[in-house]
């Protein structure tokens, strides 16, 4: 669902939205893609039908907790949040020991 929703985002263009009274020209066409991304148990079809916002696509937050969790935060979340039972230096290390597309140095962790 999250990798459907990430294409529905990404389906225009950084310069799509023209938005041209004068001459009439809202949305550069061309600049759109047409998305088919499925699944065993969920497909869409697009583009969006609406322009992204200004920062393009939303944050998205996840708990990122336990293995799993972890790893959902790790592929798809711009920010994890939660509690850890381990240290500043084994959360960095565990965070980037998930097969992912996060290093250690890109994840940042706040103890109180």
């Amino acid at each position: 669902m999250i990798t459907i929703v990430q294409a529905l985002w990404g389906s225009w263009g950084e310069d799509a939205w023209v938005g041209d009274v004068d001459t009439g020209q809202f949305p550069d066409m061309d600049q759109i893609q047409p998305i088919n991304p499925g699944g065993k148990h969920i497909a869409s079809r697009g583009p969006l039908v609406i322009p992204p916002s200004e920062q393009g696509q939303p944050v998205v937050a996840s708990a990122g907790g336990g293995e799993y969790g972890l790893g959902l935060a790790g592929r798809y979340a711009s920010v994890a949040v939660g509690s850890s039972t381990y240290d500043f230096a084994t959360t960095r290390r565990r965070a980037g020991d998930v097969p992912i597309r996060r290093t250690p140095e890109l994840v940042a962790t706040r103890t109180n």
